[in-house]
C-alpha cells in the first residue's frame, strides 16, 4: 500500500510541474483520478480493470510515472 501512496505522490509532482495551459491541466487531473481508481482497483485484486484504467491514464497523461507503474504490478500479480 505505500508504494501506491508513492506513486500517486509522484502522480502529483508531475501534475504540479507539468501542467502549462488549462486543456493540459485537465487531462493530467483526469489522469491523477484514473491512476487512483487504477491503484484501488489493483488492492482489490481486480487486476484487469487496474491495467485498463492505468492505461487510460497513460494516454491522458504519458508524463505520469505512476500509469505504467501500476499497469507493470498488475501485470505481475
Amino acid at each position: 500500500m505505500r508504494v501506491f501512496a508513492l506513486a500517486a505522490a509522484l502522480a502529483a509532482v508531475t501534475a504540479a510541474a507539468g501542467a502549462q495551459d488549462e486543456k493540459k491541466d485537465d487531462k493530467v487531473k483526469e489522469a491523477l483520478k484514473l491512476v487512483e481508481r487504477a491503484a484501488a482497483a489493483y488492492q482489490g485484486k481486480k487486476h484487469a480493470d487496474a491495467i485498463a484504467l492505468a492505461t487510460e491514464a497513460a494516454k491522458l497523461d504519458p508524463q505520469n510515472p505512476a500509469a505504467p507503474f501500476v499497469i507493470g504490478s498488475a501485470r505481475l500479480a
